[in-house]
């Protein structure tokens, strides 16, 4: 059987059916009896909110995500991640995105932000694809949201019982070439002209960390230019449909 990668898989299934919520769920997470049940319900209560997701937690009982955060330097982050779980995120809190680990999409907003009829852009493959679906999402001002009563455990992968915390030069590349296929998708003329500088100088000091720590990770880079033409198509699509500025989600948490 071939791994067509989760962004494809995952598109398969959203085509496969009509159902008005859809969940995505990695193979090493542990929902607790209620979750889908409160994720279906929070949706039903609120029509404006795109993507739903409970608070993830690591085996150890450590925060794994509370949602996906946007830095100043175009950089995205799982908040919370590895902190001790003190009840800091419990609640209902706005994000910018929520992990792709076991979220709950409403089918209209997915529909809505489609570039091509599809779920994820399935040229991601893995990683980060679920990051450039909420940047959609948000740029076409449909909500996302943490439920903090709602547990996930996310073992994220295993190997000999371990949780698996580095990622391979494989995992690296695809990792980077997709974090500039969203940027260049994604980041409209305002935050362009406000924090380009900034993601300017944060890739190149981390182009230089790859060279020296990761160099076969910088295939990503071949990657990204390889099917350039196509994310600037992409680009395109997601500009026109554009309708609001997500500006004040850069360096929020």
């Amino acid at each position: 059987m071939k791994n067509i990668g989760f962004a494809a898989g995952h598109n398969k299934l959203f085509a496969a059916n009509a159902a008005p919520y859809v969940l995505c769920l990695n193979q090493d997470t542990v929902l607790q009896p209620d979750y889908i049940m409160q994720l279906a319900a929070f949706l039903d209560a609120h029509p404006s909110v795109g993507s739903v997701s409970g608070k993830l937690v690591r085996e150890t009982g450590d925060i794994d995500s509370a949602g996906i955060s946007l830095g100043r330097f175009g950089a995205v982050a799982d908040i919370g991640s590895e902190q001790s779980d003190r009840g800091q995120y419990d609640g209902e809190r706005a994000v910018f995105g929520v992990s792709g680990a076991a979220v709950m999409y409403r089918r209209a907003s997915v529909d809505d932000v489609s570039v091509d009829g599809t779920l994820f852009d399935d040229t991601f493959i893995s990683y980060k694809e679920d990051v450039d679906l909420a940047w959609r999402l948000q740029l076409r001002g449909w909500e996302s949201y943490v439920i903090g009563a709602a547990v996930s455990v996310h073992v994220r992968g295993v190997k000999g019982g371990a949780p698996l915390r580095l990622k391979g030069a494989d995992r690296q590349r695809l990792s980077t070439a997709n974090h500039l296929r969203m940027l260049t998708k994604n980041l409209a003329a305002p935050e362009l002209i406000r924090f380009g500088v900034f993601i300017a100088v944060y890739e190149v000091m981390k182009a230089g960390y790859l060279l020296i720590r990761q160099p076969a990770a910088l295939m990503g880079y071949a990657d990204f230019f390889h099917r350039l033409p196509d994310t600037l198509e992409k680009r395109k699509v997601v500009q026109t449909q554009k309708t609001h500025s997500i500006t004040g989600w850069f360096g929020r948490t």
